[in-house]
């Protein structure tokens, strides 16, 4: 509607022209002249009524994949043109799709944007996207703010293999199971239903009011097994593509790992490619060493410069003397297979994930993966082959876009 409209206008002031020509008709030439300035005039209004523009952000700054999102934003125009707002949205990378934006207030200047978060990972949304028209409807605008906010998505925890399972010592809990350390870090609580006979001052009210029947508390040592979870993440080392990529499997493997082994009561650290911000957790409990653990697995990426038997090596000093090693590898070596039989020979038990020539093949790689399992099981450790999801992944997430009209754009 906007072109037609220009169309239309320039169309009227080149007949006007023609007639003041024909006829020497002064007032025509003056008629022609105002509506060509008309859309002059209606484009520096337009521009001029988007310049003082004041946006605000509120929004979590965490959550799982395949979670969902509400980002707030709050926009004020304190220009002497101020107008209504057209449109206001955030825009979003690949892989955190908008799913819906609604507009707020009398005037729209305040919009709740839903967005979907489709793989893990450390994101920078932003910045924001103001488009409006001209009072006249001709011209469109867009504006971009430097408005910018990190997001962290949390991998989502697998179900887990049955040989992780009992590795973890993960073997179910009758009631919730609390991470929350007490007693200086000796005991840890559980809370289960009111028995009859049940001391009345172990009662836990908060529990109580929640599930609306007593509920009581149990106190029990911390045990002291400790387990490392060890993610390769050399360069070249993650195979596939899109969401299912092998570090993607093996960081929600890990996420389910992580979470049964603290739920038992157990400790549990992590071990990333050395050139990341934490490549070594060392084994803790609770809610908070959780999330870092969920944080790391949120950033891993396979960039680092070493293997993960040459990581093993390099932190060797700062790991326990004694505990379990669960790994997860798509580079199968000689040399990993060493470090994981001195492990089982000096730490602790060993068991871990090789992903299958299916995937493809990491450089650096010297053996098959079936070869890489079968060596490992004559040395006691168990290795479990994991080959690519048959499906296909969803296609293409498409480019953001916003329906404005046909028409004369303007972008800065």
């Amino acid at each position: 509607m906007g072109f037609k409209k220009l169309v239309a206008l320039l169309f009227a002031a080149s007949f006007m022209l023609v007639v003041a020509v024909r006829l020497n008709i002064e007032q025509m030439y003056l008629m022609s002249g105002v509506l060509v300035s008309i859309p002059i005039v209606s484009l520096g209004l337009g521009y001029w009524s988007l310049r003082d523009l004041h946006l605000e952000r509120a929004a979590v700054q965490h959550c799982f994949e395949g979670g969902t999102v509400e980002i707030t934003l709050s926009l004020r125009n304190t220009g002497p043109l101020s107008r209504g707002l057209l449109s206001l949205q955030m825009l979003t990378p690949r892989w955190i799709e908008t799913r819906r934006v609604e507009d707020f207030g009398e005037e729209q200047q305040q919009v709740v944007q839903t967005v979907v978060t489709l793989r893990r990972g450390v994101y920078k949304l932003g910045p924001a996207q103001v488009t409006a028209r001209d009072p006249l409807g001709i011209f469109t605008f867009r504006r971009r703010l430097p408005l910018y906010s990190d997001l962290v998505v949390y991998p989502s925890p697998q179900e887990l293999p049955s040989f992780l399972t009992r590795l973890s010592g993960a073997q179910g809990a009758d009631g919730d199971r609390s991470w929350d350390q007490r007693g200086g870090g000796v005991e840890m609580h559980t809370t289960r239903e009111y028995q009859p006979g049940d001391e009345l001052r172990r009662i836990h009210w908060p529990s109580t009011a929640r599930a609306g029947r007593l509920v009581v508390v149990e106190r029990q040592e911390l045990s002291d097994v400790r387990t490392l979870l060890a993610l390769e993440l050399g360069e070249g080392t993650e195979l596939g593509t899109g969401r299912g990529t092998t570090v993607d499997v093996s960081a929600r493997l890990a996420a389910g790992l992580a979470s049964e082994i603290l739920h038992q009561g157990d400790s549990v650290g992590l071990i990333t490619s050395e050139d990341a911000k934490a490549p070594y957790l060392e084994p803790g409990r609770g809610s908070p060493h959780y999330f870092r653990i969920l944080e790391s697995l949120s950033a891993a990426e396979a960039q680092g410069p070493r293997s993960l038997p040459e990581t093993l090596d390099i932190l060797s000093d700062r790991l326990p003397g004694s505990a379990s090693l669960i790994f997860f590898t798509s580079r199968p070596t000689r040399k990993l297979l060493s470090r994981l039989s001195a492990w089982s020979a000096s730490r602790g038990a060993v068991a871990g994930i090789a992903y299958t020539e299916g995937w493809g093949t990491a450089p650096g790689s010297d053996m098959q993966a079936t070869d890489f399992a079968l060596a490992a099981a004559d040395m006691g450790i168990h290795v479990q082959l994991v080959a690519p999801p048959e499906t296909d992944e969803p296609g293409e997430r498409r480019k953001d876009s916003t329906a404005h009209g046909a028409g004369a754009s303007v972008d800065w």
